[in-house]
């Protein structure tokens, strides 16, 4: 992931995103009107985020993590959004024999 983040820095250039250290277990990269953190999710508070957020858009994760974490997963996620703040999350439902609708990730969210 750290690699991911360097290389998003320099297809970025105009963002000036560089590496500021690691703070609190989160390597964290600055630059203009933006900051990348690297580390546990669950670990993450409105403190190392840098405040808490107005709005949040998850493309995937709930599917990702596995979905005895997904509790733990919306507790942190509650921790960070602003009162007030919307949140688009997109998961997916998969169909089909019980055996391929367990297997994942992604896991099938068709609870939520």
């Amino acid at each position: 992931i750290r690699l991911a983040l360097e290389q998003f820095s320099e297809e970025n250039p105009d963002l000036k995103v560089k590496f500021e250290g690691t703070v609190n277990g989160f390597d964290r990269f600055e630059g203009e009107k933006i900051t990348l953190l690297r580390g546990n999710y669950f670990d993450l508070d409105d403190t190392n985020a840098g405040g808490k957020f107005g709005a949040v858009y998850d493309r995937g994760s709930m599917v990702a993590i596995e979905p005895n974490l997904r509790v733990d997963y919306v507790d942190t996620l509650g921790k960070l959004i602003a009162p007030g703040g919307k949140i688009l999350l997109v998961v997916l439902e998969r169909v089909g024999e019980e055996d391929v609708v367990k297997k994942g990730p992604p896991f099938s969210a068709p609870d939520l």
